[in-house]
């Protein structure tokens, strides 16, 4: 996992820049999310997340993934943690 998040890191060029502001309500930048698959979900599963950004610093997750006891409501409050 190290390792494709470098490669990541360098084909997306995160060094040159993580945010640009456009204008004054708009801002561009540049973010890295992952998840652990594991091995109960089928091979060519697929899912997506909408990440909503609040004016109070705060984000709603909208998620195609269902909690099935696998720990999704778990990883997704965990990930969103600080926010």
């Amino acid at each position: 996992m190290p390792a494709c998040l470098d490669r990541l890191r360098e084909l997306m060029k995160w060094d040159e820049w993580q945010r640009i502001e456009i204008d004054a309500y708009t801002v561009r930048a540049k973010g890295i999310s992952c998840a652990w698959k594991t091995s109960t979900i089928d091979t060519d599963a697929s899912s997506g997340a909408i990440l909503t950004f609040n004016p109070d610093g705060s984000v709603n997750v909208i998620s195609g993934v269902v909690e099935i006891g696998t720990g999704t409501k778990n990883f997704y409050l965990t990930a969103t943690n600080g926010c």
